[in-house]
């Protein structure tokens, strides 16, 4: 395990002038939880426990029994910059969630979902769409029924269903099983690994990036500002003890990606001698927020007839 071990989590906080960051989007609930970890390290990973980790973490997807995604991301392009705007600036929000559920009587079921929205002059553009996939495994476990309903953008539907072979040697993780951790040990391979005071292993790190005065952000008017970037994430992997082997394990529980842009300046200055501005409080600007959660208790048998139907071409 080639990463950074520390004490206590490097982690400083911003804060951020949000300037009613939901004006634009008048139904918009969410609440990003920000630069802030969710738990904190709290002494150094044992040696003993980085061996389980190691050596049981790539595989322990097999044991998930539901996982669920949501991204929100949303961008102040119009609002933060309202003199600097252009017919084309807008604001945006992005909503989008992925969900796998494994259930008892040989049946998964996958569901996408995604919300977004602009606003441009006065206008408020919506779209939404969703792909829900219901895999059912026969009882001799040859053939597997993949029903799709998929509702596009346009609010087109349309459902199928296609009954295919299927091997348990080959095909059992493709159907039956999520496959995100490797995914997010890749993401947190360069980050800081400790303890937190509940036992789990966790991974968290930040990093900041500020846009030079040659390369500043552009507004829509094509008026530069110094942004700021700011990025973090938090995984944490819980330890568990297997049913029949009775070996300990370690799986992933929770992962958080957070990214928010910050407007540090006030348009910069054509001429070269002349100093840029700074903001005596940053401006959001936009920012990305995925949280990642997982299950490991049974979900019980899925009821087969809310399947819904093909669609009649």
């Amino acid at each position: 395990m080639n990463r950074k071990m520390l004490l206590l989590p490097l982690l400083s906080f911003f804060v951020v002038g949000c300037n009613g960051q939901n004006a634009p989007f008048t139904d918009d609930q969410y609440k990003p939880k920000g630069m802030a970890p969710t738990h904190k390290i709290v002494e150094v990973l044992p040696s003993e426990e980085e061996d389980i980790f190691d050596s049981t973490v790539e595989e322990s997807d097999a044991y998930l029994t539901a996982a669920t995604i949501t991204s929100e991301s949303r961008f102040y392009g119009k609002k933060v910059f309202p003199s600097h705007s252009s017919v084309e600036s807008f604001d945006e929000r992005n909503s989008q969630s992925n969900t796998f559920t494994r259930y008892e009587n040989r049946v998964s079921v996958f569901k996408n979902k995604e919300f977004a929205s602009r606003v441009y002059e006065g206008t408020l553009i919506k779209k939404e769409s969703k792909e829900d996939t219901y895999n059912v495994l026969n009882e001799s476990e040859d053939e597997i029924a993949i029903t799709t309903d998929v509702t596009s953008f346009d609010g087109e539907n349309h459902i199928e269903t296609n009954t295919i072979s299927y091997d348990p040697l080959f095909d059992y993780e493709t159907y039956f099983q999520t496959n995100i951790t490797d995914f997010v040990l890749l993401v947190a391979s360069g980050g800081m690994i400790g303890l937190t005071k509940d036992k789990m292993i966790a991974m968290q790190d930040m990093e900041t990036s500020t846009t030079p005065p040659d390369a500043p952000y552009i507004a829509g008017d094509g008026v530069g500002f110094i942004v700021e970037t700011n990025s973090m994430f938090e995984a944490y992997f819980a330890k568990r003890v297997d049913n029949e082997t009775e070996e300990e394990y370690y799986h992933l529980a929770s992962f958080r990606l957070y990214t928010e842009y910050l407007v540090l300046s006030e348009e910069i200055p054509n001429m070269a001698n002349e100093s840029i501005v700074y903001l005596t409080k940053p401006v959001l600007l936009g920012y990305e927020e995925t949280i990642l959660t997982t299950k490991l208790t049974s979900n019980g048998n899925f009821v087969t007839s809310t399947i819904p139907q093909p669609t009649e071409i």
